[in-house]
């Protein structure tokens, strides 16, 4: 009801923020369209700071990312979850929006993605040319292989809208 009632005030802001998941808490549907409603809404918005990755799993909230062409600056934090692991599910999503999403320059991400996630994103990157930066966070020695992949020269892929 609170994020209903504060709608118009949040697709006017420069930055938004969701709560973590964690201990039972998870969005309702109808939270899922009013935060990707914002998305498609918002004229301001260049900063998104998600408490977690599992938010990108949601088809309309990653769809509506995918399209924004405001955001610039992308924040995934690892929720509460123990380890500050991302899932592949995790990356999978989060590569879903790489590939896909031209309006985004950095994205950062507050926990490990491992060995098969790093790879996953690393696919997704070689169809994204406005990405400038990634910084995997705690999963430092997963950096060079994203890093390798910025540095060869990436095509853009034409989106069907």
């Amino acid at each position: 009801q609170m994020l209903r009632k504060n709608f118009s005030n949040v697709v006017e802001e420069k930055e938004m923020r969701t709560r973590s998941y964690g201990y039972g808490l998870t969005y309702t549907d109808e939270e899922y369209e009013i935060l990707a409603e914002v998305l498609r809404k918002t004229s301001t918005m260049v900063h998104l700071v998600l408490g977690c990755a599992t938010i990108l799993r949601n088809d309309k909230f990653r769809i509506a990312l995918v399209q924004n062409r405001t955001i610039t600056r992308l924040y995934v934090g690892n929720g509460l979850s123990l380890g500050k692991n991302f899932n592949i599910n995790d990356a999978t999503a989060l590569a879903a929006v790489i590939k896909e999403n031209t309006t985004l320059q950095t994205i950062e991400l507050g926990g490990r993605i491992g060995d098969l996630g790093a790879k996953v994103v690393a696919k997704a990157l070689m169809t994204n040319s406005s990405l400038k930066r990634l910084d995997l966070g705690d999963d430092s020695g997963k950096q060079h292989v994203v890093e390798s992949v910025m540095k060869v020269p990436r095509q853009s892929q034409k989106h069907s809208q």
